[in-house]
């Protein structure tokens, strides 16, 4: 059958709706503790990466909120990403469900486009990541901005939740998704938070 018949082909100048916009997004930042985060393999790539997202959210005023797993016993999320997520929920489940459910009916976002980051893949992200996509959310994860403390768990987790349904993707991808074009107004902040290398300031 010749291309062009085919009957789920878009317009030329539609947008896939796989693919981000920040109208439509919300970001979720799982348990990045101070007593977690020291233990997390190439925890110093998560941070940076999830530190990408949240300053792209900001440029782009896209929301997003936090979680902390028991904070009374595993500690605050970490220094460098507190002013960033100023809105954290403190749980004790694995799974986020509840507590994001809640947040986003409250802003008005729901089962929209879910970008989740933080730890552990394998646990709260993966947990978190199918309860969302059972609730009828679309779910996004990075895969530079999750992370656990065994990289076996982290690949294995990443494969599951590819298997079901969740689109795997990297900081960069996202955001210049959310821009979808050098056209952007904010195309020149995204770029250079795109171009920011581990351990370099960002102005």
């Amino acid at each position: 059958m010749p291309l062009g018949d085919s009957v789920n082909m878009l317009p030329i100048s539609m947008r896939s709706p796989l693919l981000l916009s920040p109208a439509e997004s919300f970001v979720l930042v799982v348990d990045m503790q101070e007593k977690l985060v020291p233990h997390i393999e190439k925890s110093e790539r998560v941070i940076h990466s999830i530190l990408q997202i949240l300053k792209g959210a900001d440029v782009l005023a896209i929301p997003k909120v936090g979680t902390e797993q028991y904070p009374e016993k595993l500690g605050e999320t970490i220094v460098p990403l507190q002013s960033l997520v100023p809105s954290r929920l403190p749980k004790r489940m694995f799974s986020c469900r509840e507590l994001f459910a809640e947040d986003c009916f409250q802003r008005g976002r729901e089962k929209m486009n879910v970008v989740l980051v933080g730890i552990e893949s394998h646990v709260c992200i993966l947990q978190t990541a199918l309860d969302l996509l059972a609730a009828g959310w679309n779910v996004t994860v990075p895969v530079d901005a999750v992370g656990s403390q065994s990289q076996l768990d982290h690949e294995v987790a990443l494969r599951r939740m590819e298997w079901s349904g969740v689109a795997l993707t990297t900081a960069s991808s996202i955001l210049f998704e959310w821009t979808e074009s050098s056209l952007h107004p904010h195309f020149k902040e995204i770029s250079k938070i795109v171009k920011w290398k581990m351990g370099d300031p960002l102005e």
